[in-house]
């Protein structure tokens, strides 16, 4: 890439920004099941686009309340219907359409598009200058004239399902694309050489050969180096701790993860993630 070439939105992430701008909507993404990466594992989606947290309204909220709210609570009752759609309202008087990502009857992520005043707010939390203008600013939720908005939400995520689907097709079937799919499936749990040549149904020397041999660097390297690959697509869209990004990654210690980040990209993650703001200003 030339040095003052401007880098090329993903499909997705493109479309997405399209469709706010024509909309007027604010689309949230929770990619659950990884699916929205392409076959290095960088991701498809922005980084203003897979967390809440980026609303100055959801931003005076508890962070523990959003997570529990949006990430479990909601994703648990996805699971639950079989719905294409549905409406939610949180503690913040907001409400949004959620519209579940399916790929093969799996549910493999869930789209947020909003958001509405709820008619009444359950709790009173002290909104930030800017949360207070921007929650004046919202219509009061109204279902009947949001079901259509819903309905071509759920045409676009059933196209971008496609389009991960595509990308997956894409990907060689050779014992590297191998690989690395079954550490990138495995990725938040703990993972070995055995666990690995276990599902390659080959004796764990012989997997090491042909990790050295494909990737020119051992399983433990290309292991972390697929670990920060995920650290790095968390740091810029959540702002989830950085001892909880490395817990969730297989790596207990939170200085063993610094020091690794450090290593691979010049910088520790907590300063890594202060371009999160500028990239979203952008």
């Amino acid at each position: 890439m030339k040095k003052n070439e401007k880098k090329k939105e993903p499909v997705i992430e493109s479309s997405i920004i399209e469709f706010e701008r024509i909309s007027g909507l604010t689309i949230t993404m929770h990619d659950l099941g990884r699916v929205f990466s392409d076959e290095e594992g960088n991701t498809l989606l922005g980084p203003r686009r897979q967390s809440h947290r980026r609303c100055p309204i959801c931003l005076s909220s508890p962070r523990e309340m959003c997570i529990e709210h949006c990430m479990n609570t909601i994703n648990a009752e996805v699971e639950s219907r079989e719905d294409e759609f549905f409406f939610h309202s949180c503690h913040m008087g907001l409400t949004e359409i959620v519209v579940p990502l399916r790929q093969n009857g799996i549910h493999n992520a869930t789209l947020f598009a909003g958001k509405w005043k709820s008619p009444a707010r359950k709790k009173k939390f002290l909104l930030s200058k800017e949360g207070k203008l921007k929650y004046e600013k919202l219509e009061t939720f109204k279902a009947s004239s949001t079901k259509s908005v819903a309905k071509l939400l759920v045409i676009l995520g059933k196209g971008f399902i496609s389009e991960t689907q595509q990308i997956s097709d894409n990907i060689p079937t050779t014992r590297k694309a191998q690989i690395l799919q079954l550490i990138r499936k495995r990725i938040s749990k703990k993972i070995s050489l055995k666990t690995l040549s276990d599902e390659l149904h080959i004796s764990p020397s012989r997997t090491c050969h042909f990790v050295r041999e494909i990737f020119g660097i051992s399983f433990s390297k290309l292991l972390n180096r697929e670990r920060l690959q995920v650290a790095k697509n968390l740091l810029l869209s959540t702002d989830r701790p950085v001892s909880e990004i490395a817990a969730e990654l297989g790596i207990s210690s939170e200085f063993h993860f610094n020091r690794l980040f450090k290593k691979s990209f010049g910088i520790p993650p907590g300063k890594y993630r202060k371009a999160k703001d500028r990239l979203i200003e952008k």
